[in-house]
């Protein structure tokens, strides 16, 4: 049975810069969205706020999955990489 050791608490390797990614990401995916929408609904010409509402929902909705799913991913990635870390390798010396 393996069981993983406990994570250092001080370990900090690389979250800063996931975040960063994911964070960009998700600004460029809340840009193009709110360039296509906005263009799509042409608030300026409408009698009502639904085209500003429109434009804004949409775009806080691509922009935060776009944020999550990056974070999520790398999050996933870090973690698996981590993991293989920890088991000891075979080598073959002959």
């Amino acid at each position: 049975m393996t069981d993983f050791p406990q994570p250092d608490l001080m370990d900090q390797g690389g979250r800063a810069k996931r975040l960063f990614l994911a964070l960009l990401a998700g600004a460029a995916a809340g840009t193009g969205t709110y360039l296509y929408c906005y263009r799509l609904a042409d608030p300026d010409h409408q009698a009502t706020y639904g085209g500003y509402k429109f434009v804004y929902f949409m775009t806080a909705f691509f922009g935060a999955s776009a944020f999550l799913l990056v974070l999520g991913l790398l999050n996933k990635r870090a973690d698996k990489k981590y993991k293989e870390s920890l088991v000891a390798k075979a080598k073959i010396v002959e």
